[in-house]
């Protein structure tokens, strides 16, 4: 797992934190608010169908995306997987992110 979230970084183009603690282009709440993530707190929520979300947590800069669902094998116990993470610290790296993630958006400024 380490291998692949270092790879992504690199593919994100993140090259340090410094530049990201300046919140140029940082993510905010309202922006995700206004392009249809719910807002719960300590992170948004963007439902993309019945079984499949991201979540997006402010303080750590990162993006998750998970599958929830019945586990038919399991005797139906509900489960839920991240499928998808990455670090984004400016909209450029979210929406690059989105892209990877199988999300087909642009964001609203």
């Amino acid at each position: 797992m380490k291998k692949r979230t270092l790879i992504l970084a690199f593919a994100l183009g993140m090259t340090a934190l410094a530049g990201a603690q300046t919140n140029n282009g940082g993510i905010t709440a309202e922006m995700l608010e206004k392009n249809g993530w719910s807002n719960d707190g300590m992170y948004a929520r963007l439902r993309i169908d019945e079984h499949l979300h991201l979540e997006y947590y402010y303080h750590e800069h990162r993006l998750l995306k998970y599958f929830c669902g019945v586990d038919e094998w399991q005797n139906h116990a509900k489960v839920a997987d991240i499928t998808f993470a990455a670090h984004c610290y400016s909209v450029h790296q979210l929406q690059h992110a989105l892209r990877l993630a199988g999300v087909d958006k642009e964001l609203n400024l």
